[in-house]
């Protein structure tokens, strides 16, 4: 075991919910809102009126004060009002009320506001959906209420602190996928460094602990090497993880594997080669260069030759087809009926197949 640590902060997923099922704010599994009761103190959505997460005087007892300061006539104004989005924000302001270290601890980690600047489309997001609801909905109310208290119940709940809480989260927040689907920013685990062939691997305790994470060696690590976790997907393609993680963490990876056209080994990128007047030569198509986003894909055993475009066009077709199909509950039939279609184009380990290959065999 390298380390076990708490969460500072945990919530439910940042995720828009514009219809359907939304967490309960005490326990974050989904409800049915049109028909669930309310929390007694702030009127959102919950499970149950009993809802043990309610009962948390740490977590929904403080933020609960917050919520409370809603406008009048909201409660039943669902999914507009109730934005399960923004709730892991509050917490994070509220980490202010729970101890001064932990506030320090979350407000130390990396944000990448250099990235996230005026005029950039992240920061109008973060402007119009947490920023501007918060002021209108709660923070303006709880001014008013320090003006009356004469002292401040959140110093720091600015607009720039705002964003640089956002920024925080969207770089740092692990997902955690259990009764509920959650974000948590860990203060040392946050701090691991990113591989595509990263050697450690971690794993969260339930509800009852707090979802606390234990990170332990994938393999053995020499003294003096780097500790490593992953940050993407471990089953995408090249291209797939250092857009995502240059979407989301700001950052370009080159690690071995990303350099290595057949990914180690593995040509989870890799197409058919359809060679020449449709005579398929039996070669792979590989990136030449797969860190350069413009690279020129080459036949490992013909001359043919692929721009990037083409096969980002021919891969992302493919990937909205196997969506398609695998959210129509497909049949076993059905599922080999796609695999054979788009084994046509892509290696059989492509990322893409994957997955397929596993519905079909269970």
């Amino acid at each position: 075991m390298i380390l076990c640590e708490s969460p500072l902060v945990y919530g439910p997923r940042p995720h828009i919910v514009e219809a359907g099922p939304v967490p309960c704010v005490g326990c974050f599994k989904l409800i049915m809102c049109e028909q669930s009761p309310r929390c007694d103190g702030c009127g959102w959505p919950v499970c149950h009126s009993s809802c043990q997460g309610l009962k948390d005087p740490t977590n929904h007892g403080l933020e609960c004060l917050i919520l409370g300061l809603r406008p009048e006539g909201a409660i039943n104004n669902f999914h507009d009002f109730y934005r399960q989005d923004t709730l892991m924000v509050v917490r994070c302001l509220l980490l202010q009320k729970k101890g001064q270290k932990k506030w320090e601890q979350l407000m130390e980690l990396e944000p990448h506001l250099e990235a996230r600047g005026r005029g950039t489309d992240v920061y109008k997001n973060v402007e119009e959906r947490i920023v501007n609801y918060l002021e209108d909905n709660f923070l303006s109310r709880l001014k008013d209420l320090e003006r009356k208290a004469e002292r401040d119940l959140l110093p720091e709940a600015s607009a720039s602190v705002i964003h640089r809480i956002a920024g925080i989260l969207d770089v740092n927040a692990l997902e955690i996928n259990q009764d509920a689907e959650l974000s948590a920013v860990y203060p040392t685990t946050s701090l691991l460094e990113h591989s595509c062939i990263c050697n450690t691997y971690h794993v969260f305790d339930d509800a009852s602990q707090n979802y606390k994470i234990t990170v332990r060696a994938a393999v053995p690590i020499k003294k003096g090497e780097h500790i490593s976790t992953m940050y993407t997907h471990a089953l995408w393609g090249t291209q797939a993880r250092r857009e995502h993680l240059k979407e989301t963490k700001y950052f370009s990876c080159n690690c071995r594997r990303c350099k290595d056209p057949t990914e180690l080994g593995t040509y989870l990128s890799a197409l058919k080669c359809i060679g020449v007047d449709d005579r398929p030569c039996g070669g792979n198509q590989l990136a030449i260069n797969p860190c350069d986003p413009n690279t020129e894909w080459a036949c490992d055993k013909c001359e043919v030759k692929l721009t990037n475009d083409e096969v980002a066009y021919l891969v992302n077709k493919i990937g909205e087809e196997v969506d398609y199909v695998q959210l129509s509950n497909p049949t076993v039939k059905e599922m080999r009926e796609l695999l054979t279609k788009i084994l046509t184009f892509l290696h059989p380990h492509h990322y893409h197949i994957e997955p397929d290959k596993r519905r079909v065999t269970y």
